[in-house]
């Protein structure tokens, strides 16, 4: 056969078989394909993120929870600090305790507040937030509010809704996604290790979106949507698309509540909601067993081979077919080119 003939027998060849084979794919090599290779590929992608953000996220914590009550140096543990609950403390214990709260604030920027609540749940004995909490103000010495009153003149948590979570032997993490903040509750221990109240801590979510970027934990533009239940148990959502905080709430808190107590936690995406397309909305966690539910949403698609994929496959698959077709029609020789080197040799 001549080239010419050759190149028109493998094109022939090559449209049969490739005709065959996209047959094949489109049932079933392309469904092994997308979940044996494709969508776990993704899988792995998104948790492998989920489980940094997660890791990062407890780091922060653990760092928090250092100045805060378990470092040695810890804020709750100053005994200028606990002069908070001296009815007449002295200026040097004034003066410490506030240089101690103002370097707190200072190294955690997104620390917005700060009360010590006696657990009898009435008495305040400290507050940074002077505008809503502070009663009259005499020299250096501040009267404060019930907490009762402040609950009411600053829409804050009824402390008995707090008491419920917070423990006299450890810190204590809550959600509150109505005024989008974390709140790390604190033992605040008087003299002799005697349980007298807690301290709060009041984290706003911009801030702490702010040091997980920082962290190189977030990308710039992506957000973490705080959510939490009645009884402030939640966590965080990546991804949540705009103007749908309120839409996702529910199902989100549902799959959390399905995956508490369960041995070990699965990687495998699931359906949350439906579009109007026809598409889904599935929805990822981190499988770090850590502090912080972290979770992800994600459209169907991108566990899907996409179309132009599907394209570039068959682009390569057809051009392998050509090349091999050619390669089995050029082993025979051509009787032309014999002809010459014959007639070269005479």
């Amino acid at each position: 056969m001549t080239s010419g003939q050759k190149i028109a027998f493998s094109l022939l060849a090559s449209i049969a078989l490739f005709a065959g084979i996209v047959l094949g794919l489109n049932t079933t090599l392309f469904n092994q394909l997308e979940s044996r290779f494709y969508t776990q590929s993704k899988i792995e992608q998104n948790t492998g993120q989920l489980n940094k953000i997660s890791e990062s996220c407890d780091a922060y914590i653990s760092e928090i929870l250092t100045q805060v009550e378990t470092g040695e140096k810890a804020w709750v543990k100053d005994s200028s600090v606990r002069s908070y609950y001296v009815q007449n403390p002295s200026e040097s214990d004034v003066n410490k305790r506030r240089q101690l709260t103002e370097e707190l604030f200072a190294k955690i920027p997104a620390l917005d507040g700060i009360r010590i609540i006696d657990k009898n749940g009435r008495n305040l004995h400290y507050s940074s937030f002077d505008e809503t909490d502070v009663l009259k103000q005499t020299g250096i010495t501040k009267v404060y509010k019930n907490y009762p009153d402040v609950q009411k003149d600053a829409d804050e948590i009824e402390f008995e809704l707090l008491s419920k979570k917070f423990s006299g032997l450890k810190p204590t993490i809550l959600f509150d996604d109505a005024r989008n903040r974390l709140i790390i509750g604190a033992p605040f221990n008087w003299v002799d290790g005697v349980y007298a109240g807690q301290a709060i801590f009041y984290f706003n979510m911009i801030g702490v979106q702010k040091a997980l970027t920082r962290r190189n934990a977030l990308q710039l533009g992506e957000n973490l949507t705080l959510y939490s239940n009645s009884d402030f148990d939640g966590g965080l959502i990546l991804n949540l698309p705009a103007g749908e905080r309120q839409s996702f709430k529910e199902p989100v808190l549902k799959y959390w509540k399905s995956r508490e107590g369960l041995a070990s936690k699965s990687d495998a995406p699931e359906k949350l909601l439906q579009t109007e397309n026809g598409t889904f909305w599935m929805i990822l966690s981190s499988t770090k067993d850590a502090a912080v539910k972290i979770s992800g949403l994600y459209s169907s698609d991108i566990f899907e081979l996409s179309d132009e994929i599907k394209l570039l496959l068959y682009i390569c698959i057809f051009i392998t077919i050509f090349l091999f077709c050619f390669l089995i029609f050029s082993l025979e020789r051509d009787p032309m080119v014999l002809l010459k080197k014959c007639i070269k040799k005479i």
